[in-house]
């Protein structure tokens, strides 16, 4: 077991240390972010961060399948939360995406 946790310690650094070297990330002017507006991914960046989350609790907590359960309970949780806060989210698809969250969520629950 121990084996396994030195193992993804391994690859968690190893994909979060060349994301902050100075080579990936020369100097930025305002002409490089012209046209990147950050209003436009808050749906994925909170789903994605709610996944995050309840697979972190899942891994600290003990049980087989608890950090795919609390994956998708966090996921579909942060998803619902913010398509019932953000009502234009999606548009046409709106409908669709509330049923792909509960969904996520009420199977994590089960």
């Amino acid at each position: 077991m121990l084996r396994k946790h030195f193992w993804i310690l391994v690859f968690c650094l190893g994909f979060l240390f060349p994301l902050m070297s100075n080579a990936q990330s020369p100097d930025v002017d305002k002409r490089d972010l012209r046209g990147i507006s950050p209003q436009n991914y808050k749906y994925i960046f909170s789903v994605a961060g709610g996944a995050a989350v309840g697979a972190g609790l899942g891994y600290i907590l003990p049980g087989e399948k608890t950090p795919l359960k609390l994956m998708m309970i966090g996921g579909g949780g942060a998803s619902t939360w913010f398509l019932h806060t953000h009502r234009a989210t999606l548009g046409p698809f709106h409908s669709w995406g509330m049923i792909a969250s509960n969904a996520a969520l009420g199977s994590g629950i089960c």
